[in-house]
């Protein structure tokens, strides 16, 4: 992702004539420029809204204020059979925020590298798995009838693209089999570009458009590209006649007591970036995932369906294509199982840089941690993923307070 950013650079100094004439674009592209520099990365996390379009969210719920009943986290955890000391992998994962909730209850909290809790802070792809909820909430109304719909149906832009004939399913999946480039190290890729237009101008519907070739079919394997939630997020607007900031609203914001001030990145047309754009505080991811612990009820109301829910966070995914022992379902990530009886239903929301919502329902635990970890979606000497690592420390983390 590094090499984005230097990409967004040169490219600034081969276009600056051209985007001299618009100076706010200019501004925001040297904001971009930087966002990842080492001394910023902190600051910027929080402040992401500034260097984008954005849209803010209209919530309605009160603010949900959390019952604490804070004690120690514990000295180390368990992580593939090594003892682990949980200072040492704060510190070695650069870590801003953890939060750790059993039964409805803070149990930890605390704020790291200058962090504040009312920070907003930048999501990533953290924000798939609260799209993930929206197409739910939509299927539970029947403005999509079912994940084995064609995407066309409901976003008729997509035909002649390699997203026609491809089942929702699928493409909630990562299994579409779109050709499209997620090398976040490559200044030229696919996403890169998605990256600079996002900055600059342009409408990311009208990009999505562009890709019509595929290196396999839909279904016959997982692999990970971020475009896929942008489709997702057409059909969800075109099945529902609202934008995904309008879905939130209706669906979330009514309901679950968000704080004031959190909002989506935009493209420059008003379309959200519903694969990595929300931008709230710890607290506020952490509803999300207490609303996923307690099967799509709040206070007394359905807000998700318990069968969508269980059907979402569910090892659904074929095989990734290039392995690995990450399972996926529907835009939530989900461990490979243990025997033991109390992990067998736990997944995580995850996105770059480290940022999780984990939860283990068998425990009642929700976990949010925020990092600017840059190393977040590589592997460590041993070769082991550190997205592996960072779900079986919040394991460890929810055993933990289990047995308190």
């Amino acid at each position: 992702m590094r090499k984005i950013w230097i990409g967004l650079g040169a490219a600034a100094l081969i276009g600056g004539g051209l985007l001299a004439a618009n100076w706010n674009n200019l501004q925001r592209l040297m904001m971009v420029k930087d966002f990842l520099a080492p001394d910023r990365v902190v600051n910027n996390f929080a402040h992401a809204g500034e260097a984008f379009h954005r849209r803010d969210l209209a919530v309605t719920a009160p603010l949900h204020i959390w019952q604490k009943n804070i004690t120690p986290l514990p000295e180390k955890v368990d992580i593939l059979g090594q003892d682990v000391a949980v200072a040492d992998y704060m510190t070695g994962t650069d870590a801003v925020a953890l939060l750790v909730i059993k039964d409805g209850i803070v149990r930890f909290e605390d704020y790291y590298q200058g962090a504040k809790p009312e920070d907003h802070r930048i999501s990533w792809s953290v924000a798939k798995s609260f799209l993930s909820a929206l197409i739910g909430a939509a299927i539970d109304r029947g403005d999509i009838q079912s994940v084995s719909d064609p995407m066309e149906r409901y976003a008729p832009a997509l035909k002649g693209t390699a997203y026609e004939g491809t089942s929702i399913r699928d493409v909630l999946n990562m299994s579409s089999g779109v050709r499209f480039n997620e090398d976040y190290f490559d200044s030229n890729s696919d996403v890169s570009k998605m990256t600079y237009l996002l900055a600059v101008s342009g409408s990311l519907d009208e990009f999505t458009t562009r890709y019509k070739a595929r290196d396999f079919e839909p279904g016959e394997f997982m692999r990970y590209v971020s475009i896929d939630t942008h489709a997702l997020g057409m059909v969800l607007k075109g099945a529902t006649g609202q934008s995904a900031s309008e879905n939130f609203e209706r669906v979330l914001g009514t309901h679950l007591g968000f704080s004031q001030g959190i909002h989506y990145i935009t493209d420059s047309v008003g379309s959200e970036y519903v694969l990595g754009g929300l931008n709230m505080s710890a607290r506020d991811y952490a509803l999300l995932g207490q609303l996923f612990l307690q099967g799509g009820d709040w206070n007394g109301t359905q807000i998700i369906s318990q069968d969508w829910v269980r059907e979402s966070t569910a090892r659904s995914a074929p095989p990734p294509l290039e392995g690995g022992k990450l399972g996926y379902g529907y835009q939530w990530w989900v461990p490979m199982k243990r025997p033991e009886p109390d992990f067998q239903n736990d997944f995580t929301a995850a996105g770059f840089y480290g940022q999780h919502i984990y939860v283990n329902p068998d425990h009642g635990t929700v976990i949010v941690k925020l990092s600017t970890f840059k190393d977040a979606s590589e592997v460590n000497k041993d070769g082991i993923s550190h997205g592996l690592l960072a779900m079986e420390f919040y394991r460890g983390l929810s055993a933990h307070y289990a047995r308190e």
